[in-house]
């Protein structure tokens, strides 16, 4: 399935559990922490060891990506769109790796 498809099949499945009737975009937001710090775990996992199984590391992404793609619906935004102008932005940005971490120019250590 393409992206849009996925994002269409995604809208619709909320539709049919109510959620758009019974939630809010801050309610998704708050979903999306719990999801992005399911993804943090997993990725613990695997540094220490623990744990090398990208599939789990695929699905809790996959996870992060619902509730942005539910929560840019109840705003009435387009998630695409959002990538698109997060993008134009940082194409254009200077800066340098540190630690491991881009840092952009105007938040460089003088």
């Amino acid at each position: 399935m393409t992206f849009e498809e996925l994002n269409e099949a995604t809208i619709r499945w909320a539709e049919d559990k109510g959620i758009f009737d019974k939630s809010n975009e801050y309610h998704q937001f708050e979903k999306t922490l719990e999801e992005v710090n399911e993804v943090a775990l997993e990725l613990s996992h695997r540094a220490h060891g623990v744990s090398d199984n990208l599939q789990d590391i695929e699905s809790e992404v996959g996870d992060v990506v619902v509730t942005l793609v539910l929560m840019t619906k109840f705003l009435d935004l387009d998630l695409t769109k959002c990538l698109e102008v997060a993008y134009t932005k940082i194409s254009k940005r200077k800066g340098k790796m540190i630690s491991g971490k881009f840092v952009k120019e105007e938040d460089l250590p003088k």
